[in-house]
């Protein structure tokens, strides 16, 4: 666990796209989850939207699964409340039974072990991590890499953020250098023609 969370810390994770799909496939290997995925609130917090799924029995990513916080209110309650959610029994446990039927049954989950992502004290999402077949008991070590996993995200997250508003930024610094070498040459131009005899 350590080294590869050393190995996913060395990355380069300022490009969010790029980054949640390795850290989520990262995980999964580590772990052994059939499913990692990477879950942000929206701006008003009513719903999540998956930035990224990683399957491992297809090697594929997906994306864009949206689900309504007010759907599974016990579910976004213990996420507030909890550092982990670890669920042997996903489907009787009584933080992820409201996914029972719309979404564990139909995809053969048993056991979730979810993680909240925080950012400056705040709950901003969610890593996921499924498992099918029989239950499964998730260990302390594996909350703990879990847990690492999700600070690695909103590190990524954070990193990310700055890189755009870095880049507005300086769109914003060259907009104004030509909005005043415009405003310079009117000047020069003006002050020709008033200067004329």
């Amino acid at each position: 666990f350590q080294k590869t969370l050393l190995d996913l810390a060395k990355q380069d994770n300022s490009d969010w796209g790029e980054a949640i799909q390795r850290i989520s496939k990262t995980d999964s290997e580590t772990l052994k989850a059939a499913r990692v995925s990477v879950w942000l609130y929206n701006d008003r917090r009513t719903e999540i939207l998956c930035e990224c799924l990683y399957q491992s029995s297809t090697g594929e990513f997906e994306r864009g699964i949206r689900l309504q916080a007010g759907d599974y209110p016990r579910y976004f309650q213990a996420l507030e409340e909890n550092r982990t959610v670890a669920a042997a029994d996903a489907l009787t446990d009584p933080r992820t039974s409201e996914f029972a039927d719309g979404y564990l049954k139909p995809l053969d989950i048993t056991s979730m072990l979810d993680v909240p992502i925080r950012l400056h004290g705040k709950v901003i999402g969610v890593v996921c991590h499924e498992h099918t077949g029989p239950t499964r008991d998730w260990t302390l070590e594996d909350q703990e890499f879990a847990a690492s996993i999700a600070d690695l995200v909103a590190l990524s997250f954070e990193a990310s953020r700055r890189r755009r508003v870095e880049a507005e930024l300086r769109k914003k610094i060259a907009q104004l250098e030509v909005l005043t070498k415009k405003l310079a040459g009117r000047k020069r131009k003006t002050k020709k023609v008033r200067d004329r005899p």
